[in-house]
């Protein structure tokens, strides 16, 4: 079963997919090098450079799963909780925020008129930092 980027589960998901994938990335670069050292007895082929080349998208999917690794899943119970609170509402799910200085990590989000509602689990959440942000954002796109 897909789960889509804003519905409960999507981190866990998504990390399991990462993790297989970057295996598979590595799997094949490093299998290209074996296959063309022990076919021309050199590191000096085509196979090599094909290797070579496909760490680049090995590297970038390994530095997707290091930041889906580090990524806190929000706890099933405050979700249910959320959910039975929030029926008949647009919800979105395990969203981190970026900012150039800090990531903030929001368990649940709506919008319902002009006010966005969040909830966080995680007890180092800088509020103050994170409205800032928002209002900045919000105010660089016109909306607010």
């Amino acid at each position: 079963m897909k789960i889509r980027k804003g519905e409960y589960g999507y981190i866990a998901y998504r990390r399991r997919q990462v993790i297989i994938r970057t295996i598979i990335y590595f799997v094949i670069s490093l299998a290209l090098f074996a296959i063309g050292f022990l076919v021309t007895g050199t590191k000096a082929n085509i196979l090599t450079i094909a290797a070579v080349l496909g760490m680049l998208p090995s590297s970038k999917s390994m530095v997707e799963a290091i930041m889906f690794i580090k990524a806190k899943e929000s706890s099933l119970e405050d979700y249910e909780k959320i959910a039975e609170i929030a029926q008949g509402s647009t919800m979105a799910y395990e969203l981190f925020l970026t900012a150039y200085s800090k990531n903030f990590p929001l368990s649940a989000v709506t919008v319902c008129d002009n006010q966005v509602s969040a909830y966080t689990e995680h007890k180092d959440f800088d509020l103050s930092a994170a409205q800032k942000h928002i209002k900045d954002i919000l105010g660089q796109n016109g909306i607010a």
